[in-house]
């Protein structure tokens, strides 16, 4: 999957190279980034703005990607996991990051369970039809978020991108 930064003038090399990535891949890009809306698409397949998407559809959440990308720190769990553009984590390595990744992550998939469960009010949680919708729901979720690539634009300073130094 390709994660692209918004571009002023977008090099058409790295633009055809999303689109081919997108259409080979058969992605459906979807701009949300909040775990409620991430959460309500993978277990109710309708878009906040009432687009219904099919059980088929091949989900991929970009803004969500470039939160991780940008070292975005974990959604407060009290609005939901609501809050869009949380600030910078204060973390310096990926190991030390990763946790945050993984609370955002952890977020997401409580979601995803506290939306089949208002699905099935009437039902037992043990009942097959909760247990079933709950894996489908997780094994589409890890579809979703198992794969990422970032293609960036590095301007080219001698022949060398400028941010890496000789």
């Amino acid at each position: 999957m390709v994660v692209l930064r918004p571009l002023q003038k977008p090099n058409p090399v790295i633009r055809a190279l999303y689109q081919l990535t997108v259409a080979e891949y058969d992605l459906k890009i979807l701009p949300y980034r909040s775990v409620d809306h991430i959460a309500s698409i993978i277990v109710n397949g309708v878009t906040p703005d009432g687009v219904t998407i099919s059980r088929d559809t091949r989900l991929y959440f970009p803004y969500k990607m470039l939160e991780f990308a940008y070292g975005r720190k974990t959604p407060k769990a009290t609005e939901g996991g609501k809050t869009n553009y949380p600030k910078h984590s204060d973390k310096l390595n990926w190991e030390a990051y990763a946790h945050e990744v993984d609370a955002n992550l952890r977020q997401v998939t409580t979601g995803i369970v506290a939306k089949i469960l208002g699905n099935f009010q009437d039902v037992e949680y043990f009942d097959s039809k909760v247990e079933s919708s709950i894996s489908e729901s997780l094994s589409r979720f890890k579809d979703v978020f198992t794969t990422c690539i970032l293609v960036g634009e590095f301007p080219l300073i001698k022949g060398l991108p400028s941010l890496l130094k000789s």
